[in-house]
């Protein structure tokens, strides 16, 4: 956004309302945005969001609340300098990566996922008759920080030890399909990951139909 009054229009999403939601917008320069959020197709007042960075940050937008399920979108328009702007995600609860040296336990239930949720919320079962061998599970498509990271894929299974159930790996979108680590009984599985920058990551699982299994939790933990 070069010049006063420049768009960037976010899509619409059919959300519940009754809970606060925000967006996190990816955005650098020296400048000033006008953010409106357009709820159920009315627009309400623009907020401004500050820009002063020559470096990439992510910035926090509250969504208006009301007991409702309705399309959320934005605009986003240029007051003033010059704004880049690159990504926006419609987010939930609070979101931090962990800091050097410190992990983050994610429960499988919070990820997408095939297969069932266990009734105590305690993992994610995929069953070997029914789940295809495919991306069963994967996310969480959120930031983290530049700087070097572990995922460890925390399962069990009755199957006998060495039985191959999969593999995974961390990624980002145009970065699929490497740096695959697979998934032992028996053994545990971790990927060693770098995040070149600070935009989404998420790990995918495949699921490789050997034996049921279930996924319990990630945790992601900061090397360096």
């Amino acid at each position: 956004l070069g010049m006063p009054g420049g768009l960037v229009q976010i899509p619409g999403t059919l959300v519940p309302l009754e809970k606060s939601l925000y967006w996190l917008i990816r955005t650098r320069g020296n400048g000033d945005l006008a953010l409106s959020h357009v709820v159920g197709g009315i627009a309400n007042a623009p907020v401004t969001l500050n820009v002063k960075s020559a470096e990439w940050l992510w910035q926090k937008a509250a969504i208006p609340s009301q007991a409702a399920s309705l399309p959320v979108e934005a605009q986003a328009s240029l007051v003033g300098g010059a704004v880049d702007v690159d990504s926006a995600i419609l987010c939930g609860g609070e979101w931090a990566g962990p800091r050097k040296g410190e992990s983050l336990s994610l429960p499988a239930v919070c990820f997408f996922h095939a297969g069932c949720t266990e009734r105590d919320y305690s993992g994610v079962a995929l069953r070997k008759s029914f789940e295809p061998d495919a991306i069963v599970f994967y996310g969480p498509k959120l930031p983290l920080e530049e700087g070097r990271y572990s995922a460890e894929l925390v399962f069990d299974t009755a199957a006998p030890a060495g039985t191959v159930l999969g593999q995974f790996n961390a990624r980002w979108r145009g970065n699929e399909d490497k740096n695959w680590t697979p998934v032992i009984s028996g053994s545990r599985a971790i990927n060693l990951f770098h995040q070149k920058n600070n935009m989404p990551f998420f790990v995918a699982f495949r699921y490789m139909r050997e034996a049921d299994m279930r996924i319990s939790r990630v945790i992601i933990s900061r090397i360096e």
